[in-house]
């Protein structure tokens, strides 16, 4: 399929300490944020977008780097391997990632199934809409992604910095 790699989203998913971290190994932590990506005629208006020359479906895929993907141990989510660690070198923040939910729909407004970041199903890109083989949304559709903490371990977490910085690429087909 044809691929285009426009535009930038950010998710701010605020400050915690420590404590507020706690010790329980896959316990999420601190606000859930939410973007919504769809395709539109126009920028971010105007009428669902015909997508044109034969294609039918889009997707929006991130290809994440092993180093960044981690699993969970333990507790509520465990053996899921969908956690997103700290893109930084220096002054990290350890024992925590950032968990993604993904939900598809014409009026979703939050993502609701764990998003596995090791799928690499599509050109070597996890497909936002949890697709392992191809894109699969509808033009009239868009894609909830959730983020929120999660620690990892069931040691106190390292202060530091968190900071994550994912290409989007927007797949047709």
């Amino acid at each position: 399929g044809a691929s285009t790699a426009n535009g930038s989203k950010t998710l701010s998913l605020g400050t915690f300490t420590t404590a507020t971290a706690g010790t329980t190994d896959g316990a999420t932590f601190g606000p859930a944020q939410t973007a919504i990506f769809s395709i539109l005629s126009t920028a971010g208006t105007g009428a669902t977008c015909t997508l044109g020359a034969g294609n039918t479906l889009w997707d929006i895929g991130i290809n994440v780097p092993p180093s960044q993907v981690a699993s969970i141990a333990s507790g509520a989510n465990a053996g899921t391997n969908h956690v997103l660690l700290s893109g930084g070198t220096s002054g990290v923040a350890s024992g925590v990632g950032v968990m993604i939910k993904t939900s598809t729909g014409a009026s979703v407004t939050t993502g609701a199934t764990n998003l596995n970041l090791t799928l690499g199903g599509y050109n070597g890109n996890t497909l936002l809409s949890g697709s392992t083989t191809t894109p699969n949304v509808s033009p009239s559709s868009k894609i909830a992604l959730t983020a929120q903490f999660v620690k990892l371990g069931a040691t106190a977490a390292g202060a530091g910095a968190y900071s994550a910085t994912l290409p989007l690429t927007v797949w047709y087909r």
